[in-house]
């Protein structure tokens, strides 16, 4: 049993925010889905398991997460006792989230990049729908650029496999790669691409 299946089975995981405080500060119905983490905690296990499972050993590293949505993911790597850092849009709709669980995320304006770190900063850079629901197909190579220069060993990222990302797969497909890197899966959702330290 590795790590990851070892913490999904203590109790404190399943507790990690207020429910009752989060349903009263959780407005929109459009949000309210997001409250139920049994099933993104089980999702993004899955993730973490199937493409970054050489991350569920003991060593700690810099991750982050673009687009980390009610911050399960990163508070699952966070309990893999990894260092890990979330980016969303300003104004969030998520901040009761990441008030609870006290995780860091930079609320920016993510249609400006490069964004504030410096290259290779992360040892992990993630990125789950994103391109597809914040970005033009015009703007998805420099998005991609962007996810190498603060990336030092893997990226993942998850695509939603609707019309617009069918249309234009192919940008995503034909990006030409930094030295150093591969391609080590593609699936038609995810990417995985990864480099030599």
């Amino acid at each position: 049993m590795n790590k990851l299946n070892k913490v999904l089975q203590a109790d404190a995981i399943w507790n990690w925010y207020d429910l009752e405080m989060l349903r009263k500060e959780v407005k929109s119905a459009d949000m309210a889905n997001y409250i139920d983490r049994v099933g993104y905690i089980r999702k993004y296990a899955r993730i973490i398991n199937t493409y970054l499972p050489e991350y569920v050993g003991d060593i700690s590293r810099d991750i982050l997460d673009i687009g980390c949505n009610n911050g399960v993911f990163i508070e699952l790597m966070r309990t893999l006792e990894h260092r890990v850092k979330g980016i969303e849009k300003t104004k969030s709709p998520f901040m009761p989230f990441y008030k609870q669980s006290r995780i860091s995320v930079d609320c920016i304006d993510v249609q400006k990049m490069p964004f504030s770190y410096k290259d290779n900063t992360f040892h992990v850079v993630t990125s789950i729908g994103v391109i597809t629901e914040w970005y033009k197909p015009a703007d998805w190579e420099k998005f991609l650029n962007e996810l190498f220069r603060i990336a030092r060993r893997t990226i993942v990222l998850g695509v939603k496999y609707n019309t617009i990302y069918k249309e234009n797969k192919a940008i995503i497909d034909d990006f030409k790669l930094p030295k150093k890197w591969d391609l080590v899966v593609h699936n038609g959702s995810f990417y995985k691409w990864s480099c030599a330290e």
